[in-house]
């Protein structure tokens, strides 16, 4: 037996815009080098909490200190305070780097103004963070193209550099760069994404 809510809903309109690149769908326009503020917004892969790898080879196995990792999106805000679409995305850790000083995840929260404890259990941090988050905090991301090749394997892998910076990929004209660019090794079209070099605080 046919829904007549849904014979009602086939009357809804569909539309697209007529100018909309195909293309350029599902290869979004990449965000220029430099500086860009953003909202930290919790990305789809959410927040896992993990141990961190420990030794070599066939003995590497997942048995060292816990640790959360953060799947963050940056959101651009435009001087008027409204949204510009996605910049980038990014993953925060909770890993003390730099001798135990600080970790990406607790740098970048305070950075963003929300910061976080700094002795505390993982499940406290992972609260803490997601009420950060929940507040759309902004901060100030700095991005730049680079383009990688794996000349490894999938279980193996082995990234190498093939450009960096977007002034150095194949210019178009008019301040435009193309981020697609070849592997003279192995041919293969590599299209750059866009890192995140560094987080500031908004000024």
């Amino acid at each position: 037996m046919t829904d007549i809510n849904d014979m009602n809903l086939l009357q809804e309109v569909c539309e697209v815009s007529e100018s909309a690149s195909a293309e350029e769908f599902f290869q979004p326009k990449l965000p220029d080098d430099g500086d860009h503020l953003v909202i930290l917004r919790l990305g789809n892969r959410g927040i896992k909490v993990n141990r961190g790898w420990e030794g070599k080879g066939s003995a590497r196995k997942r048995s060292g200190p816990a640790f959360l990792n953060i799947h963050v999106q940056l959101v651009g805000l435009k001087d008027s305070g409204e949204e510009a679409g996605t910049i980038g995305f990014d993953n925060l850790t909770s890993i003390a780097m730099g001798d135990g000083q600080l970790s990406s995840l607790h740098a970048v929260m305070e950075l963003a103004g929300f910061p976080l404890p700094r002795h505390a259990t993982l499940g406290d941090v992972k609260l803490a963070t997601e009420n950060a988050l929940a507040q759309n905090p902004t901060v100030v991301a700095v991005t730049r193209w680079e383009a990688q090749v794996n000349r490894g394997t999938k279980e193996a892998p082995d990234y190498k550099d093939l450009l960096k910076g977007q002034k150095n990929f194949p210019p178009l004209g008019e301040g435009h760069f193309n981020p697609e660019v070849s592997d003279p090794e192995s041919g293969q079209t590599v299209r750059a994404q866009a890192r995140v070099v560094r987080y500031k605080r908004r000024s």
